[in-house]
């Protein structure tokens, strides 16, 4: 529910009582509230709030120049002479170019609108503000942020693997290292191979590893766990993912089958 509408329904109720009873001095001054209400809305309050979201009331139009429609704490929403909506933040970080003097003034580019709502923008700008207080410049941390996401991301779970692979490859003999490898390439990467390892959790890998098991292939299936779950603890090292989903997944996995005693050439033969 808008701000304006509401106040101004409480007051013209109050105004109405006061008229009732002839207290017209008091009804004067409850008018001009509602008026300075309206005033106020209509310079301040281009978007609307409530307890639950935050988001604008009509859409910012473009006119003949660029302007700013501010909101608070040096947070505003630049409307270009296109139309388009993006939200800025303005902050002062680093030293005075003169003694005593101010430091410098910089402009932290948020997000633009709608993708990002009036809600979100509020979060951003408190979080740069956080990291203002550290001493730390939010630009330069957000750059540091996408350099490091947009690395963890191009470090996909068979470009690791096989990093994995190459390492481990010369412990192995032949036939053993290409077991390997085949098994990786026939079950686990055409599933998981393009997902960035950081983003891989177990429930995924616990489904990839239960369709091996329907087609009978148990002790594959944990083969193949312990073999993810190495890959995982390279990564780790590596700085490429936190954790390994796959550790724990052993337990969810249908149990071996208990190896047996395979005949003897010589069972059967009396002495």
């Amino acid at each position: 529910m808008p701000f304006f509408p509401v106040r101004r329904a409480q007051f013209m109720a109050v105004f109405w009582a006061f008229r009732g009873i002839g207290c017209a001095p008091l009804c004067a001054t409850v008018h001009a509230s509602v008026w300075h209400l309206a005033w106020y809305e209509l310079r301040n309050g281009w978007y609307e709030a409530s307890s639950c979201s935050t988001t604008p009331r009509s859409k910012p139009k473009a006119k003949d120049t660029a302007y700013k429609l501010g909101d608070s704490g040096q947070l505003y929403l630049y409307v270009t002479l296109a139309g388009g909506r993006h939200w800025w933040m303005n902050y002062a970080y680093g030293e005075p170019t003169k003694p005593g003097g101010r430091m410098p003034q910089n402009t932290l580019s948020l997000g633009s609108y709608p993708a990002l709502t009036l809600s979100d923008a509020r979060r951003k700008r408190d979080e740069a503000k956080a990291t203002l207080a550290d001493g730390r410049d939010p630009a330069v941390k957000r750059k540091i942020t996408a350099k490091a996401r947009a690395f963890a991301d191009g470090n996909t779970f068979e470009i690791v693997a096989r990093r994995w692979d190459t390492l481990r490859k010369p412990n192995r003999s032949t036939v053993h290292a290409e077991d390997v490898i085949e098994s990786l390439e026939n079950d686990i990467f055409p599933a998981i191979g393009d997902l960035p390892i950081r983003l891989i959790l177990a429930p995924k890998l616990l489904e990839v590893l239960n369709k091996v098991e329907e087609r009978g292939a148990i002790e594959t299936a944990h083969r193949l766990r312990q073999r993810v779950s190495s890959i995982f603890v390279y990564g780790i090292a590596a700085g490429l993912c936190e954790a390994d989903p796959a550790a724990s997944l052993g337990k969810a996995l249908k149990k071996q089958p208990r190896a047996t005693k395979q005949p003897s050439i010589i069972d059967g033969i009396e002495d």
